[in-house]
């Protein structure tokens, strides 16, 4: 499901983040880009997108129960101590090869992950507005 959302995003040039959060795949797309500014209207738009990406694409494992009170977005580079597995942003060739061994902590200190960031995909600035346009989401 990551990997096909993935493509749309890459697809209409949405600027994004992937991580691997120590249990499973994460995007961030950066509030500036929301068609909104409020910020409960941002809260409750994000959830709404949420299910509505569900429901487009058929998607069984998208997590929509993140839009409450005790989740926190997961620090990068940090330990996820349930996992033991580094909460990791990824490279497009790292998630299309991705496997465990690489968010190992003693892998990842043998990547000289020193001052690589977030690896945002630098897109479009309208990238993500186009896409909800066509997807009807927004």
């Amino acid at each position: 499901e990551c990997k096909r959302l993935k493509q749309e995003f890459d697809r209409y040039h949405v600027p994004y983040i992937l991580k691997f959060s120590g249990s499973g795949f994460h995007m961030n797309i950066n509030d500036e880009y929301l068609p909104i500014s409020n910020e409960v209207e941002k809260y409750d738009g994000c959830e709404q997108f949420v299910k509505r990406l569900k429901t487009l694409f058929n998607f069984f494992t998208l997590d929509t129960n993140l839009y409450d009170l005790r989740r926190c977005w997961k620090v990068a580079y940090s330990l996820d101590t349930k996992t033991g597995y580094i909460a990791l942003p990824l490279s497009d060739a790292e998630f299309v090869n991705f496997s465990y061994d690489i968010v190992k902590p003693e892998n990842v200190l043998k990547m000289n992950v020193m001052n690589r960031g977030l690896l945002k995909r630098n897109g479009l600035a309208g990238g993500f507005k186009k896409f909800c346009k066509e997807y009807e989401i927004w």
